[in-house]
């Protein structure tokens, strides 16, 4: 199907159904133990949305799709070939209410083969970073400089505790000496003065000191010689890299270390600094020194420099991975690790949004669609306003929505039919304890304005909502959603069709203007699904639930 036809509004006509399928006979949802046969309450758990998901966007977009349901727990998975939906011709039938035939009756799978899980929007001005330029950059540096002593001076306090004094080192010496013989007594001595941990506990177990005190001595010589070597690599300006080594070991000592919560929490805070302010200083010594340049934003957590020398609101690259921020003079100077959303707050996106959604209606299912999955293995038949369909596995089939949407079929084996009305949207058949059966698949999305320090306005079916400033939103449906948001210019309206899934709210660096961007972490999983009721013939039965509802 192509866009033309969709834009020609052929698929908001269309009823959608996703036909997917599971183990039904009761043997085949038993697992085998030892003893016995122990039924397992997970055979149909939910079918993944992903499939669903790719079926609608090869409609829309006409890709096709390569959806690939996570492996089960209980039966080895088959290799999931590509799965293009495709219409399927319906064979003319005559009878009004569905009898199956040999050839008509349906089969369950042999096997369970997957399972399943206002609209003014604030304007932003971003644009490209700019450089910092020279005369900027060198006060930078010489503010940065001091903050780093201070935060040096304020480690090595709030270390002194833990340390291990010369008295105390010094008496150990003066009580091992005469006690062992000259040789190993200097060995620990040097370790000691050496504040170096291997060989201080080789020297030690030479000396025959009990094991609780040689243990306890050498965590407290690690912990010592650790915060010592990133204080000197420090005052040294030696490599970030080096500095960030040691403090992150000193960290893993002062985990397994007895320690008050808060002390530790304190002193991982110094480290943090420490760690930022190191590589932020390197960024100082590397950075470009052409006032004016401009730089695309860098991605991911990079040192920021907070600088009161600097009017509020204001901010600079120093290169392609530090960030200069301005806090007036009633800030203070500091560093960390952020993103240059967090920094300047403004929530800058990585890759390319959300494809915009031409369709003018505003529902692009109004009709129902149906589909048998690859992973069935079994070819499904029904019976729709007197004619009856085949779905083979991986295909589909779309139903007119002025056709009557009362669908029939046989469950297969012994369990008889069943007939439900249908409303519009998305419905998959699964193979249950008791046969084949129907069920609605939903649509959940999250809207992630978590970054954006602004309130997200947008309006879905003609209603007006908003995402509060870092915050996030979850919305259901039983069909996709079309969004409509402003950009930021109070001109431009954006429309997309979301499906299922993470869609963080976001600027694009190129227009400087709102966008939606799908987010790496989505990933939908559906729930245990239950096993409907199993209809009687007549009356008709009503709607099928939702999956885990």
């Amino acid at each position: 199907m192509s866009r033309n036809t969709l834009k020609r509004g052929v698929l908001p006509g269309l009823l959608v159904v996703i036909v997917t399928s599971f183990l039904s006979v009761p043997s085949l949802f038993a697992q085998r133990t030892g003893n016995g046969v122990e039924s397992s309450q997970d055979a149909t758990r939910g079918v993944a949305l992903e499939i669903g998901r790719s079926l609608l966007r090869s409609l829309i977009e006409k890709q096709p799709t390569n959806a690939e349901l996570p492996v089960t727990t209980s039966q080895p998975m088959v290799p999931v070939p590509d799965r293009n939906t495709r219409s399927i011709q319906p064979v003319p039938n005559t009878n009004n209410y569905y009898s199956p035939s040999s050839s008509t009756s349906n089969q369950l799978p042999s096997q369970l083969i997957g399972q399943t899980r206002p609209l003014s929007n604030k304007t932003v001005q971003l644009g490209r970073g700019e450089v910092a330029g020279l005369a900027l950059t060198q006060r930078t540096g010489e503010e940065l400089n001091e903050w780093l002593d201070a935060a040096a001076r304020d480690l090595n306090f709030q270390m002194q505790p833990l340390f291990v004094p010369d008295q105390e080192r010094d008496e150990l010496v003066r009580q091992l000496n005469g006690r062992v013989s000259r040789q190993y007594l200097l060995e620990l001595q040097d370790a000691l003065i050496d504040e170096d941990a291997d060989a201080l506990d080789k020297a030690a177990r030479k000396a025959n000191l009990p094991q609780a005190q040689r243990e306890e001595l050498v965590r407290r010589i690690a912990v010592t010689g650790t915060a010592k070597r990133i204080l000197r690599k420090l005052r040294n300006d030696e490599s970030p890299i080096a500095i960030s080594y040691q403090s992150r070991q000193l960290k893993r000592m002062l985990m397994a270390k007895e320690i008050p919560a808060e002390q530790r929490e304190s002193l991982n805070k110094e480290l943090d600094k420490i760690m930022a302010g190191a590589r932020a200083r390197k960024a100082t010594e590397t950075a470009l020194i052409q006032s004016g340049t401009k730089l695309d934003w860098p991605s991911g957590a990079i040192p920021v420099i907070y600088s009161p020398s600097m009017e509020q609101g204001k901010y600079y690259l120093l290169n392609d991975y530090a960030l200069l921020v301005g806090v007036g003079e009633q800030g203070q100077m500091t560093c960390e690790m952020s993103t240059v959303a967090r920094a300047i707050g403004v929530p800058v996106a990585e890759g390319e949004p959300v494809p915009e959604y031409r369709q003018t209606d505003s529902n692009p299912l109004n009709g129902v669609m149906v589909v048998n999955p690859e992973h069935t293995q079994t070819a499904v038949n029904f019976m729709v306003a007197g004619r009856t369909y085949r779905l083979d596995p991986g295909q589909t089939q779309t139903i007119n929505s002025n056709s009557y949407s009362l669908v029939e079929f046989d469950r297969g084996g012994n369990y008889g039919h069943a007939r439900y009305q249908l409303n519009k949207g998305v419905y998959i058949f699964v193979p249950t304890q008791s046969g084949w059966d129907l069920f609605n698949m939903p649509y959940q999305i999250t809207l992630d304005n978590s970054e954006n320090p602004h309130d997200f306005h947008y309006a879905i079916d003609g209603k007006r909502e908003r995402v509060l400033a870092y915050e996030s939103k979850t919305l259901n449906s039983e069909s996709p959603f079309v969004i409509v948001f402003d950009r930021g210019n109070g001109q431009q309206l954006s429309r997309k069709i979301l499906f299922n899934g993470i869609y963080k709210v976001g600027v694009r660096s190129t227009d400087e203007m709102w966008d939606l961007f799908e987010s790496q972490e989505s990933e939908s999983e559906m729930p245990a699904t239950l096993p409907l009721t199993m209809a009687t013939f007549k009356p008709v039965a009503p709607t099928p639930r939702t999956f885990g509802r």
